[in-house]
């Protein structure tokens, strides 16, 4: 989501659905909470960098 799109404070309320084939997200965000295992305090899409969210 673009810096736009996205409200700063408290967030916004998304929806995710299972979809057939490339287009599911479902298989990348659980993807990317195992690899980069954010806090329940940082962004949902924060990433590990030098060992740091």
């Amino acid at each position: 989501m673009g810096r736009r799109e996205v409200k700063r404070g408290k967030g916004e309320d998304i929806i995710l659905t299972n979809q057939s084939g490339l287009a599911n997200p479902l298989p990348i965000l659980e993807n990317h909470l195992r690899v980069n295992q954010p806090s329940l305090t940082d962004p949902l899409f924060s990433f590990v960098q030098g060992g740091m969210h």
